[in-house]
């Protein structure tokens, strides 16, 4: 295991104190070039100034590997060296007066992609930066409500969802049985309706469909990685949602988008027959879970997030 901030644990945590006195975006950028891991990072102070800077020691990869994946220690994928600092990601009062990060890339033709998925915004980060630009006047009242709006995205659903989308209509053309089994059908047509939200506003339950995406990635996951990478927590000690919250998925979407090309974790199968064959182990447990094939009744209780304001302005969670 090779990580490019090795060493410098200290050095990059000692950062963060230089961070907290900069007084301007000249000390604040000169702090955050120490900072050894990635990270997006805001900055605001009182005479107005906004700023953006991504961090870390970003490897300097070879053309057909961006660092989603594991690749053999053998010599040919070793680092090139790394990122210069003024090279990384970063904007100092931008020209449309806010700006937004939520767990995406740093900028659109970022090629490492470590975040979630290979999405440059991601859907959380869209419906916050929607909601900014509809709106005149912000209080902070609003900001909690974008980003409360924001959390009930599925993060998994906009890099995967299609994946499961196009398998069925592709298998189906070539009239694959598996295809044709109504419960994939009738699960894959609830997916296709469903708007990404893990749950409604106002309801205590997470939403049937994010319940069965969820669980066919975990599938997913075990499927094409466990035998090399080693198993991922178990049901029983993870709790739910499992999966994506326990191993970031972005491996399983780089190989679905045919992007991996260090190892062949389908083992010479056909992709699109892979997500289908989980997706139908994935509703068999689902049914057995739950006792009953009505799948509008697989949902789990929300554990809300409890807001409560400390002082005149600060929230914590």
């Amino acid at each position: 295991m090779k990580r490019a901030e090795y060493g410098d644990e200290v050095k990059g945590l000692m950062n963060y104190f230089d961070i907290c006195r900069a007084v301007d975006t000249k000390e604040f950028a000169e702090a955050v070039k120490g900072l050894t891991w990635s990270t997006n990072l805001l900055y605001a102070d009182n005479e107005g100034n906004i700023a953006y800077w991504y961090t870390g020691k970003q490897p300097i990869r070879v053309a057909d590997h961006d660092g989603r994946s594991p690749v053999p220690g053998t010599g040919e994928y070793e680092w090139l060296g790394f990122l210069p600092f003024e090279d990384m990601p970063h904007i100092v009062n931008p020209k449309r007066g806010y700006l937004v990060t939520r767990n995406n890339k740093p900028s659109k033709r970022w090629p490492f992609s470590s975040g979630r998925g290979s999405a440059d915004m991601g859907a959380e980060g869209r419906v916050v930066d929607h909601l900014l630009k509809e709106s005149e006047k912000i209080t902070l009242k609003d900001l909690v409500d974008m980003f409360l709006e924001a959390s009930r995205r599925s993060y998994v659903a906009e890099p995967l969802k299609p994946h499961i989308l196009k398998a069925y209509e592709e298998r189906r053309s070539i009239r694959d049985p598996l295809a044709y089994d109504p419960r994939v059908g009738e699960a894959v047509e609830a997916l296709a309706r469903w708007d990404d939200c893990e749950f409604e506003r106002e309801a205590d339950q997470y939403n049937f469909q994010a319940v069965i995406l969820d669980e066919w990635v975990g599938r997913m996951m075990q499927r094409l990685f466990a035998d090399r990478l080693g198993p991922f927590a178990p049901r029983e000690s993870a709790g739910w949602p499992p999966w994506p919250r326990l191993s970031n998925p972005t491996i399983l979407v780089q190989v679905l988008e045919g992007a991996e090309k260090s190892m062949d974790y389908l083992d010479g199968r056909e992709k699109n027959v892979v997500t289908l064959e989980c997706l139908k182990e994935t509703l068999s447990e689902l049914e057995n879970r739950y006792g009953t094939r009505d799948i509008s009744r697989w949902t789990v209780k929300v554990t809300p997030l409890e807001l409560r304001q400390v002082g005149d302005d600060l929230w914590i969670s």
